[in-house]
């Protein structure tokens, strides 16, 4: 086989590059395993939990005072978890002077304006429910919110603080 160019002469140097260069992606391409991955199921985890993550903030002053991540857990459909209630991993970041003024917790999170809860819990940051989230903030607290089942299509989640200040995280369930 030759392989004639424009000016008439096989640029063998090219030639051998492209070689290397082929025989290097395959062999790091035939290396690279997913299986780790595959056997927690974790790409399917992390891709369902991307798409029921939102972000809210409550600003004053164009300072940023609360952050709140919150992802709906329902659709990951995890064991871990009971599926006879509405789920969330909420991470929460208030800043230091708004923490320092408030001693006492001074928000509250509601599901669809009812404030009924029917569990919180303070995660660890090594908990295998951090696993499940998309984005981690190391500055934030998470919470495991459990709330009562909802039978509507859209679910909103409001965080308020005592001063009237809201943040809103709009989900949509499967049926």
């Amino acid at each position: 086989m030759c392989i004639i160019l424009r000016n008439g002469y096989i640029d063998m140097y090219k030639i051998f590059l492209n070689v290397v260069l082929i025989l290097f992606v395959a062999l790091f391409a035939g290396c690279f395993s997913k299986k780790k991955f595959a056997d927690l199921n974790i790409d399917k985890v992390h891709e369902l939990s991307i798409v029921n993550t939102r972000k809210a903030q409550i600003n004053s002053c164009k300072n940023s005072k609360v952050i709140i991540v919150a992802t709906y857990l329902n659709p990951i459909k995890i064991s871990l978890l009971k599926n006879d209630k509405e789920n969330f991993i909420v991470g929460i970041y208030i800043d230091k002077q708004n923490q320092a003024k408030n001693l006492n917790p001074f928000y509250k999170i509601l599901l669809n304006n009812d404030n009924e809860i029917d569990m919180i819990k303070k995660i660890d940051k090594d908990s295998i429910y951090m696993k499940m989230i998309p984005l981690v903030n190391k500055w934030a607290d998470y919470y495991l919110i459990q709330f009562p089942k909802k039978d509507t299509k859209k679910l909103a989640l409001v965080f308020q603080t005592n001063n009237g200040s809201k943040a809103l995280l709009a989900f949509e369930k499967e049926f």
